[in-house]
Protein backbone atom coordinates (compact mmCIF):
# COMPACT_ATOMS: atom_id res chain seq x y z
CA UNK A 1 0.00 0.00 0.00
CA UNK A 2 2.73 2.46 0.98
CA UNK A 3 4.71 1.98 -2.23
CA UNK A 4 1.59 2.49 -4.32
CA UNK A 5 0.83 5.71 -2.43
CA UNK A 6 4.40 6.95 -2.88
CA UNK A 7 4.10 6.45 -6.62
CA UNK A 8 0.77 8.31 -6.73
CA UNK A 9 2.28 11.14 -4.69
CA UNK A 10 5.31 11.34 -6.96
CA UNK A 11 2.99 11.67 -9.96
CA UNK A 12 1.56 14.74 -8.20
CA UNK A 13 5.12 16.14 -7.80
CA UNK A 14 5.07 15.62 -4.04
CA UNK A 15 8.21 14.82 -2.05
CA UNK A 16 7.51 12.05 0.45
CA UNK A 17 8.68 11.13 3.93
CA UNK A 18 7.59 7.86 5.55
CA UNK A 19 7.32 6.99 9.24
CA UNK A 20 6.81 3.26 9.68
CA UNK A 21 7.00 0.44 12.18
CA UNK A 22 10.36 -1.33 11.89
CA UNK A 23 12.68 -1.66 8.92
CA UNK A 24 11.09 -1.56 5.46
CA UNK A 25 13.89 -1.79 2.86
CA UNK A 26 11.54 -1.70 -0.14
CA UNK A 27 10.25 1.68 1.05
CA UNK A 28 13.37 3.21 2.57
CA UNK A 29 15.37 2.47 -0.60
CA UNK A 30 12.64 3.61 -2.98
CA UNK A 31 13.45 6.60 -5.18
CA UNK A 32 10.02 7.94 -4.23
CA UNK A 33 10.92 8.15 -0.52
CA UNK A 34 12.81 11.27 0.57
CA UNK A 35 13.44 9.96 4.07
CA UNK A 36 12.36 6.99 6.18
CA UNK A 37 12.12 6.97 9.98
CA UNK A 38 11.11 4.12 12.26
CA UNK A 39 8.80 4.08 15.24
CA UNK A 40 7.60 1.57 17.82
CA UNK A 41 4.69 -0.42 16.31
CA UNK A 42 2.96 -0.45 19.69
CA UNK A 43 2.51 3.32 19.42
CA UNK A 44 0.07 2.86 16.53
CA UNK A 45 -2.54 1.31 18.81
CA UNK A 46 -1.92 3.36 21.97
CA UNK A 47 -0.10 6.57 20.99
CA UNK A 48 1.76 8.24 23.85
CA UNK A 49 2.26 11.97 24.28
CA UNK A 50 5.92 11.56 23.36
CA UNK A 51 5.01 9.78 20.11
CA UNK A 52 2.58 12.52 19.11
CA UNK A 53 5.22 15.14 20.00
CA UNK A 54 7.78 13.29 17.88
CA UNK A 55 5.44 13.43 14.87
CA UNK A 56 4.81 17.15 15.41
CA UNK A 57 8.52 17.92 15.83
CA UNK A 58 9.42 15.97 12.71
CA UNK A 59 6.75 17.74 10.66
CA UNK A 60 7.94 21.13 11.89
CA UNK A 61 11.61 20.34 11.22
CA UNK A 62 11.01 18.96 7.71
CA UNK A 63 8.22 21.47 6.86
CA UNK A 64 5.70 18.72 6.17
CA UNK A 65 2.49 20.02 4.58
CA UNK A 66 0.23 16.97 4.72
CA UNK A 67 0.14 13.79 6.82
CA UNK A 68 -1.69 10.75 5.47
CA UNK A 69 -2.26 7.17 6.61
CA UNK A 70 -1.13 4.34 4.35
CA UNK A 71 -3.15 1.47 5.83
CA UNK A 72 -5.97 0.64 8.24
CA UNK A 73 -3.85 0.58 11.38
CA UNK A 74 -2.33 3.99 10.73
CA UNK A 75 -5.77 5.31 9.71
CA UNK A 76 -7.10 4.52 13.17
CA UNK A 77 -3.99 6.16 14.68
CA UNK A 78 -4.35 9.33 12.62
CA UNK A 79 -8.08 9.57 13.32
CA UNK A 80 -7.22 9.71 17.03
CA UNK A 81 -4.47 12.33 16.86
CA UNK A 82 -5.39 14.42 13.79
CA UNK A 83 -6.30 17.50 15.82
CA UNK A 84 -3.08 17.34 17.83
CA UNK A 85 -0.75 17.07 14.82
CA UNK A 86 -2.57 19.65 12.68
CA UNK A 87 -0.32 22.54 13.80
CA UNK A 88 2.37 24.85 12.42
CA UNK A 89 1.04 24.71 8.87
CA UNK A 90 0.70 20.89 8.77
CA UNK A 91 -2.71 19.44 7.91
CA UNK A 92 -4.06 15.89 7.89
CA UNK A 93 -5.31 14.27 4.67
CA UNK A 94 -9.12 13.98 4.78
CA UNK A 95 -9.94 11.23 7.27
CA UNK A 96 -13.01 10.22 9.28
CA UNK A 97 -13.28 10.31 13.04
CA UNK A 98 -12.46 7.05 14.84
CA UNK A 99 -16.12 6.08 15.33
CA UNK A 100 -16.92 6.63 11.64
CA UNK A 101 -13.91 4.52 10.60
CA UNK A 102 -14.98 1.75 12.96
CA UNK A 103 -18.55 1.87 11.65
CA UNK A 104 -17.39 1.09 8.10
CA UNK A 105 -14.43 -1.16 8.97
CA UNK A 106 -16.38 -3.50 11.28
CA UNK A 107 -18.24 -5.82 8.92
CA UNK A 108 -21.23 -6.31 11.22
CA UNK A 109 -21.84 -2.62 11.95
CA UNK A 110 -21.33 -1.90 8.24
CA UNK A 111 -23.93 -4.55 7.34
CA UNK A 112 -26.43 -2.98 9.75
CA UNK A 113 -25.74 0.48 8.29
CA UNK A 114 -26.58 -0.85 4.83
CA UNK A 115 -29.71 -2.62 6.02
CA UNK A 116 -30.95 0.46 7.88
CA UNK A 117 -30.56 2.53 4.71
CA UNK A 118 -32.15 0.02 2.29
CA UNK A 119 -28.86 -0.61 0.47
CA UNK A 120 -28.67 -4.06 -1.18
CA UNK A 121 -26.55 -6.56 0.75
CA UNK A 122 -26.29 -10.36 0.85
CA UNK A 123 -28.20 -11.98 3.69
CA UNK A 124 -25.84 -11.42 6.62
CA UNK A 125 -25.76 -12.73 10.19
CA UNK A 126 -23.34 -12.65 13.07
CA UNK A 127 -22.29 -15.81 14.92
CA UNK A 128 -21.17 -14.90 18.43
CA UNK A 129 -21.58 -18.31 20.10
CA UNK A 130 -21.31 -21.75 18.54
CA UNK A 131 -24.62 -22.88 20.06
CA UNK A 132 -26.39 -20.25 17.95
CA UNK A 133 -25.98 -22.57 14.97
CA UNK A 134 -28.85 -24.82 16.02
CA UNK A 135 -31.27 -21.88 15.69
CA UNK A 136 -29.93 -20.50 12.40
CA UNK A 137 -31.37 -21.46 9.03
CA UNK A 138 -28.36 -21.50 6.74
CA UNK A 139 -28.21 -21.87 2.98
CA UNK A 140 -24.95 -23.08 1.47
CA UNK A 141 -22.55 -22.14 0.03
CA UNK A 142 -21.94 -19.24 2.40
CA UNK A 143 -19.02 -16.94 3.14
CA UNK A 144 -17.49 -16.89 6.62
CA UNK A 145 -15.25 -14.01 7.68
CA UNK A 146 -13.92 -12.25 10.80
CA UNK A 147 -15.78 -9.02 11.50
CA UNK A 148 -12.70 -6.81 11.91
CA UNK A 149 -10.10 -8.03 9.43
CA UNK A 150 -9.21 -6.87 5.93
CA UNK A 151 -7.39 -8.03 2.78
CA UNK A 152 -9.52 -11.20 2.67
CA UNK A 153 -7.78 -12.54 5.80
CA UNK A 154 -9.75 -15.42 7.28
CA UNK A 155 -12.38 -15.38 4.53
CA UNK A 156 -13.70 -18.83 3.58
CA UNK A 157 -16.41 -20.06 1.21
CA UNK A 158 -18.02 -23.12 2.80
CA UNK A 159 -20.35 -25.55 1.07
CA UNK A 160 -21.97 -27.40 4.00
CA UNK A 161 -22.76 -27.23 7.69
CA UNK A 162 -20.11 -29.89 8.27
CA UNK A 163 -17.48 -27.62 6.72
CA UNK A 164 -18.67 -24.76 8.91
CA UNK A 165 -18.40 -26.88 12.07
CA UNK A 166 -14.95 -28.04 11.02
CA UNK A 167 -13.90 -24.43 10.41
CA UNK A 168 -15.10 -23.37 13.86
CA UNK A 169 -13.23 -26.26 15.48
CA UNK A 170 -9.98 -25.64 13.60
CA UNK A 171 -8.73 -22.84 15.89
CA UNK A 172 -6.92 -21.33 12.92
CA UNK A 173 -6.37 -17.60 12.62
CA UNK A 174 -9.62 -16.18 11.30
CA UNK A 175 -11.87 -18.95 12.66
CA UNK A 176 -12.45 -17.42 16.10
CA UNK A 177 -15.84 -16.04 17.08
CA UNK A 178 -17.50 -13.68 16.45
CA UNK A 179 -17.76 -14.41 12.73
CA UNK A 180 -19.87 -12.98 9.96
CA UNK A 181 -21.96 -15.47 7.98
CA UNK A 182 -22.89 -14.08 4.58
CA UNK A 183 -24.85 -15.42 1.64
CA UNK A 184 -22.59 -16.32 -1.29
CA UNK A 185 -23.42 -14.21 -4.35
CA UNK A 186 -22.54 -15.88 -7.69
CA UNK A 187 -21.20 -13.43 -10.25
CA UNK A 188 -18.41 -10.92 -10.83
CA UNK A 189 -16.42 -8.77 -8.39
CA UNK A 190 -16.91 -5.05 -8.91
CA UNK A 191 -15.39 -2.31 -6.75
CA UNK A 192 -16.25 1.29 -6.01
CA UNK A 193 -13.38 3.59 -5.01
CA UNK A 194 -14.22 7.00 -3.64
CA UNK A 195 -13.07 10.11 -1.82
CA UNK A 196 -15.70 11.86 0.29
CA UNK A 197 -15.88 15.01 2.36
CA UNK A 198 -18.49 15.28 5.13
CA UNK A 199 -20.78 12.81 3.42
CA UNK A 200 -20.38 14.18 -0.11
CA UNK A 201 -18.55 12.13 -2.75
CA UNK A 202 -15.83 14.24 -4.41
CA UNK A 203 -14.08 11.67 -6.63
CA UNK A 204 -14.75 8.08 -7.64
CA UNK A 205 -13.90 5.23 -9.96
CA UNK A 206 -15.65 1.92 -10.58
CA UNK A 207 -13.63 -1.13 -11.54
CA UNK A 208 -14.55 -4.71 -12.35
CA UNK A 209 -12.21 -7.67 -12.37
CA UNK A 210 -12.14 -9.28 -15.79
CA UNK A 211 -9.77 -11.89 -14.34
CA UNK A 212 -7.25 -12.09 -11.49
CA UNK A 213 -4.83 -9.77 -13.31
CA UNK A 214 -7.05 -7.47 -15.35
CA UNK A 215 -9.22 -4.53 -14.31
CA UNK A 216 -11.71 -2.69 -16.47
CA UNK A 217 -13.05 0.73 -15.48
CA UNK A 218 -16.71 1.34 -16.17
CA UNK A 219 -19.52 3.82 -15.53
CA UNK A 220 -22.45 2.55 -13.46
CA UNK A 221 -24.92 5.05 -12.03
CA UNK A 222 -26.48 2.48 -9.72
CA UNK A 223 -23.17 1.71 -8.04
CA UNK A 224 -22.28 5.40 -7.74
CA UNK A 225 -25.68 6.08 -6.16
CA UNK A 226 -25.00 3.34 -3.61
CA UNK A 227 -21.67 4.98 -2.73
CA UNK A 228 -23.34 8.37 -2.33
CA UNK A 229 -25.97 6.86 -0.02
CA UNK A 230 -23.34 5.20 2.19
CA UNK A 231 -21.20 8.34 2.37
CA UNK A 232 -24.22 10.46 3.30
CA UNK A 233 -25.56 7.96 5.86
CA UNK A 234 -22.21 7.80 7.67
CA UNK A 235 -21.23 11.47 7.06
CA UNK A 236 -18.00 9.97 5.82
CA UNK A 237 -14.77 11.85 5.16
CA UNK A 238 -11.79 10.21 3.48
CA UNK A 239 -11.03 7.49 0.95
CA UNK A 240 -12.83 4.15 0.89
CA UNK A 241 -12.94 1.01 -1.21
CA UNK A 242 -16.18 -0.97 -1.45
CA UNK A 243 -16.24 -4.62 -2.50
CA UNK A 244 -19.40 -5.47 -4.42
CA UNK A 245 -20.75 -8.29 -6.59
CA UNK A 246 -22.71 -8.22 -9.81
CA UNK A 247 -25.22 -11.02 -9.18
CA UNK A 248 -25.19 -13.32 -12.22
CA UNK A 249 -28.73 -14.49 -11.43
CA UNK A 250 -30.48 -11.16 -11.97
CA UNK A 251 -27.82 -8.51 -12.71
CA UNK A 252 -28.35 -6.74 -9.37
CA UNK A 253 -25.53 -5.23 -7.30
CA UNK A 254 -24.83 -6.37 -3.74
CA UNK A 255 -22.46 -4.54 -1.38
CA UNK A 256 -20.14 -7.00 0.38
CA UNK A 257 -17.88 -4.93 2.63
CA UNK A 258 -15.87 -1.72 2.96
CA UNK A 259 -12.22 -0.85 3.53
CA UNK A 260 -12.20 2.79 4.76
CA UNK A 261 -8.61 3.35 3.64
CA UNK A 262 -6.45 3.39 0.52
CA UNK A 263 -6.61 0.18 -1.52
CA UNK A 264 -4.06 -2.02 -3.26
CA UNK A 265 -5.09 -1.23 -6.86
CA UNK A 266 -5.09 2.55 -6.43
CA UNK A 267 -2.47 3.01 -9.17
CA UNK A 268 -4.90 1.55 -11.69
CA UNK A 269 -7.22 4.49 -10.99
CA UNK A 270 -4.22 6.79 -11.44
CA UNK A 271 -3.55 5.28 -14.87
CA UNK A 272 -7.24 5.73 -15.65
CA UNK A 273 -6.99 9.45 -14.91
CA UNK A 274 -7.96 9.82 -11.24
CA UNK A 275 -5.22 10.44 -8.67
CA UNK A 276 -7.14 10.00 -5.41
CA UNK A 277 -4.13 11.04 -3.33
CA UNK A 278 -3.72 14.33 -5.18
CA UNK A 279 -7.49 14.97 -4.99
CA UNK A 280 -7.45 14.52 -1.22
CA UNK A 281 -4.48 16.85 -0.84
CA UNK A 282 -6.37 19.51 -2.78
CA UNK A 283 -9.31 19.16 -0.39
Amino acid sequence: FTLNLLRCLSEAKVRNHVMGAGKMPAISLSRHCQNYVTCDPREFDKPTESFVRRIKDYCAKEKIDVILAANMRSSFLLSRIKNEVSVNGTVVFPIADWNELQLLHNKWSFARLLTDNDIPIPETRILEKADQLKDLRLDFPLVVKPIDRGNKLGVKVLSSKEELLSHLASEKDGSQLPLLLQEYIPGMDIDLNLLAEKGVVRAWSIQKWVNDQTLEFIEHEGILDIGKKIAAASNYTGVAHFDMRLDSRDGSVKVIECDPRFWGSIRASLWNGINFVEAGIKI
